[in-house]
């Protein structure tokens, strides 16, 4: 005599298994393999065999962020919404951030960082063209180039903010 709470329990996992497009067998019974139309979640955590993170994706005040790991847990970069548009950031072993690229209120910005995350190079665009500063290890400012309606400009100096800018004649 067949037990009911058994065949009902089986007749409940056929049918799912049919919403699932699983054959009572266990195969799948589309032509690819089982899945889901959509996987609603606020973070999502991919890890390694340590069960460390290696990518993280998370929904946060400005949209979203997806943060990259290496094997150790160390951040290596990081894509995420902001205020303006999207910033992009990398991060040597020792977690400086060592490049980024952005969007600010005149446009694009990109900087290069030494290993300790102090900028080094950075470049902007805006309304006029672009402008490039190269900073010195003290961290002051020794070049530039830039654009202004139209015209070039390129000033060098030294540590002392003593130096010129040549301008087009």
């Amino acid at each position: 005599m067949p037990n009911l709470e058994t065949e009902a329990r089986i007749d409940a996992l056929e049918n799912k298994m049919t919403q699932l497009h699983v054959n009572p067998d266990g195969k799948n019974s589309s032509s690819g393999p089982l899945q889901a139309d959509a996987v609603m979640t606020k973070e999502l955590r991919i890890v390694n065999a340590a069960g460390k993170p290696v990518l993280t994706l998370i929904a946060n005040e400005f949209g979203g962020s997806m943060s990259i790991y290496n094997n150790g847990g160390g951040l290596a970069a990081v894509l995420g919404a902001a205020t303006r548009g999207g910033d992009l950031a990398f991060y040597n072993k020792d977690g400086k951030n060592v490049a980024s690229i952005s969007v600010e209120k005149s446009g694009g910005y990109l900087s290069a960082k030494n290993n300790d995350g102090e900028t080094a190079g950075a470049f902007y665009s805006g309304k006029n063209g672009g402008w490039m500063s190269i900073m010195n290890k003290s961290g002051s400012e020794v070049v530039q180039a830039f654009s202004d309606d139209g015209e070039g400009y390129i000033g060098v100096w030294n540590q002392d903010g003593k130096g010129r800018t040549l301008k087009p004649r």
